[in-house]
């Protein structure tokens, strides 16, 4: 019995979650040449443009020491979340951002996942003792786009880059559905840049996703049509996830409202507030469970 009271309450102190990416045996080194184009300069500086956002927003909000490992020698093709009583962490791995899939603000979405595994708030994962301490993996990549993108594109030294990809011409048919949802629904030019933006960045992570089940195809103009009548805690299919990319990118909110831990509705887009565009999407989500 006393065995059992040591785990429990070692349990509460320190607990993971694998986050981003399902289950996978890949293993790209760091000599491996592929196609991707982050470097291992693009790989830390993404990591420490994050730092700089968030680490006074953990310590003035949470209490907490943000901690983001970077791992650029480490082969795996993962991310993962963490909280060790006050300090929580994020671990980036160099196998990851080898990928072929991977652009580099696809990698910043990766990040984001895990910052929000941290404070995205509700809904949470279920543990067997309850509810954890970390959002689920769907509500992680709203929180991806609703928020930790829209703050890292927001920097000055962001909107030059984001307003040049947001005036280029675009021939891809899918990439040109996205841009004209997101100037459908954002009013100013600089979020709707942000928004578009963000959504290539969704399509990066969603392909590399895909790619893991065998198929990279995802879109833009087709949904995912399943319907789930109990919330999906666990790791959605690729176009699940990138529906949920897509419509963080197009909720109207403010990027600086802090989400709740048992409120879905505090600093989101829902359909019991009467928003149709940028809620969570269905194909993980059971409003009915939430929103009362």
């Amino acid at each position: 019995m006393k065995n059992i009271l040591i785990f429990i309450a070692f349990s509460f102190f320190i607990t993971s979650v694998k986050a981003d990416l399902p289950k996978n045996d890949l293993y790209i080194p760091s000599h491996v040449k592929t196609s991707s184009t982050i470097t291992e300069e693009d790989f830390l500086k993404a990591i420490e443009d994050m730092k700089n956002i968030y680490l006074p927003i953990f310590k003035n909000n949470y209490d907490a020491e943000l901690v983001i490992e970077a791992k650029w020698q480490d082969g795996t093709v993962n991310a993962f979340a963490q909280q060790t009583g006050k300090v929580w962490k994020v671990s980036m791995y160099g196998g990851l951002a080898r990928h072929k899939e991977t652009t580099l603000d696809g990698f910043r979405a990766v990040i984001c996942h895990e910052i929000g595994h941290h404070i995205a708030g509700a809904p949470r994962k279920p543990s067997f003792v309850g509810i954890s301490w970390a959002s689920n993996e769907g509500q992680s990549d709203y929180y991806a786009t609703t928020k930790c993108l829209r703050k890292f594109l927001s920097q000055p030294e962001q909107i030059k880059e984001t307003y040049a990809l947001y005036r280029k011409e675009i021939t891809d048919e899918e990439d040109l559905f996205a841009k004209n949802q997101c100037k459908l629904v954002h009013k100013t030019f600089k979020d709707r840049a942000i928004c578009f933006r963000s959504a290539l960045a969704g399509k990066s992570l969603a392909r590399l996703l895909g790619s893991l089940g065998g198929n990279a195809e995802v879109f833009f103009s087709k949904k995912d049509t399943r319907k789930v009548t109990k919330t999906n805690h666990n790791h959605p299919n690729a176009q699940c996830r990138m529906d949920t990319y897509f419509q963080g990118a197009l909720c109207i909110n403010d990027m600086d409202e802090l989400a709740e831990a048992e409120d879905v509705k505090k600093a989101y887009c829902t359909a019991i507030e009467n928003f149709e565009i940028g809620i969570r999407p269905d194909c993980w989500y059971a409003a009915s469970e939430y929103e009362k």
